[in-house]
């Protein structure tokens, strides 16, 4: 390796882990994944719904096309969105991802550590932040009171979507057994932060085996018993990671976090340029790609996608 100390730092960038593969196109006739055409869909039971959904951005970044998606243009580069996800339902509040952590805006070596914060100054530029964009500081400008904030999903333990994760140790953290693995041991190499996840952390671990199949996902875990939220396994981009189906007062949203980077990625559908499995990240998407097709009443909202990001209300506005 050339630059050893670049490569160390790509995390900085979103470059997330660059895993074997990472910038080729997936055979569809590839034994394995399943193809889109070939998945049936199971119907949501009615339920209850949630009060609001509220987008909350956190700041943006700037990537290579590529990184985005295995067909896109090395050479271009992105502005993409890093929102969070605030769900209110019965007075109280649901949190989805916690976003970037507020300290890169203004000191980076609080939350780095002096010595990568001053390795990385250069990659930092490419992050987009302001003062105030943290959640815990775009919740005090809502009026909300952080402790009715009384669950957390992470979607996936990438530090891009659990920087504020401390902010919020008064609630429950719901997550698979395998990203909060990564998060603590993953490393900076990986993505992750580890004091993202300390030991204070009141953990409820998804399971997914014996659940009951949902759209077209392989099992579903309803989080309130209301069918207002159900947590679904979105495996690929990481290693156990889950998206959130949320019943609003106008129709079925999927939060789908980094499963997807972009709606490109489901339409075509095409790989995005990192994932940690070939096979299982083409599995979802071709289960994406189904739903899409299938039921589009039903809003796929992926984190990074700057045109859904600009087309779905954000805070204070809400769904």
């Amino acid at each position: 390796m050339k630059n050893p100390a670049r490569f160390a730092l790509i995390f900085f960038l979103l470059l997330f882990p660059l895993l074997a593969g990472a910038h080729c196109q997936y055979n569809e006739g590839a034994a394995g994944p399943v193809r889109y055409a070939d998945l049936s869909l199971v119907p949501v039971p009615d339920g209850a719904k949630v009060d609001r959904l509220i987008a909350v951005n956190t700041g943006f970044g700037r990537v290579e096309e590529s990184h985005f998606a295995a067909d896109g243009d090395p050479h271009k580069t992105m502005v993409v969105p890093m929102p969070v996800y605030l769900i209110e339902r019965q007075g109280k509040y649901l949190l989805v991802d916690t976003g970037l952590a507020g300290a890169l805006a203004t000191d980076p070596s609080r939350y780095l550590g002096r010595t990568a914060a001053c390795l990385a100054r250069n990659e930092l530029k490419r992050l987009i932040m302001r003062p105030g964009w943290d959640v815990p500081a775009q919740v005090q400008q809502l009026n909300i009171d952080p402790g009715k904030i009384t669950d957390v999903v992470i979607t996936h333990s990438h530090f891009d979507h659990t920087g504020a994760n401390r902010a919020f140790l008064h609630a429950t953290f719901h997550l698979t057994p395998e990203e909060l693995r990564a998060g603590r041991s993953g490393g900076m190499l990986g993505g992750y932060i580890s004091d993202d996840f300390p030991g204070a952390m009141t953990v409820a671990k998804l399971d997914f085996a014996g659940t009951k199949p949902l759209l077209a996902f392989e099992g579903s875990v309803d989080l309130y018993g209301d069918g207002s939220v159900y947590l679904l396994p979105l495996p690929g981009h990481s290693p156990g990671a889950v998206g959130v189906l949320v019943r609003t007062q106008h129709g079925l949203v999927l939060l789908v976090g980094d499963a997807a980077y972009t709606l490109h990625n489901i339409e075509k559908p095409v790989l995005m340029g990192v994932y940690i499995d070939a096979d299982i990240c083409w599995d979802t998407l071709c289960r994406l790609k189904r739903l899409s097709v299938a039921d589009p009443e039903v809003l796929i909202w992926p984190s990074h996608d700057s045109q859904v990001f600009e087309e779905q209300p954000t805070a204070p506005d809400a769904l």
